[in-house]
């Protein structure tokens, strides 16, 4: 069974400098839709380290091509 994703983020919320030992989490928020995010600890050993999240992703899920070729129509229509 195909499924087809929309991956959208915010153009002020693209990652900048995200290190290549980030996690990317993704959780769960309706029934086809999922927000990610990237964390990623940031620090010396002076100042101790702190957990950064960077970036805000959403993904839309969408079970037919029907669906899915609807949504890409209105978003160009947008």
């Amino acid at each position: 069974m195909a499924k087809y994703i929309i991956v959208s983020i915010n153009p002020d919320d693209v990652p900048k400098k995200v290190p290549p030992d980030a996690k990317l989490k993704v959780h769960w928020v309706t029934e086809n839709i999922y927000n990610g995010n990237f964390f990623f600890k940031e620090g010396s050993l002076n100042e101790g380290s702190k957990t950064v999240r960077s970036g805000i992703f959403t993904c839309s899920l969408y079970k037919n091509e029907k669906d899915f070729l609807e949504e890409v129509e209105r978003r160009k229509k947008v």
